[in-house]
């Protein structure tokens, strides 16, 4: 699991959230079946190099919805993005399983 400690917290529902936890690995490819329809229905290409599909794939893998993970401050908002771009691509490392501003 990913996590990543954000510079800025934000709140979902009341609560204070101050890191994003990706469980990327969990993903089913049903999940990522839902996500690609989820993005047509919004007229957006699934492409791992979007920024639109990165916050798809984060929002699953955090538990959360994208619109929530998208009041994240801006440079939050690219780390998780980033991270799970690195992980789609295949390039995570155990040294960046945990992510910290």
């Amino acid at each position: 699991m990913t996590e990543v400690k954000l510079a800025r917290p934000i709140e979902v529902n009341g609560e204070k959230i101050d890191a994003i936890k990706l469980d990327l690995e969990r993903l089913t490819g049903a999940d990522i079946l839902a996500i690609e329809k989820e993005l047509r229905l919004k007229q957006v290409t699934f492409n791992v190099l979007s920024q639109e599909t990165q916050l798809a794939i984060a929002a699953r893998a955090a538990g959360m919805i994208a619109d929530d993970l998208q009041k994240l401050h801006w440079s939050d908002f690219l780390e998780v993005t980033a991270q799970v771009q690195l992980f789609l691509i295949g390039g995570a490392s155990e040294e960046q399983e945990t992510s910290e501003k």
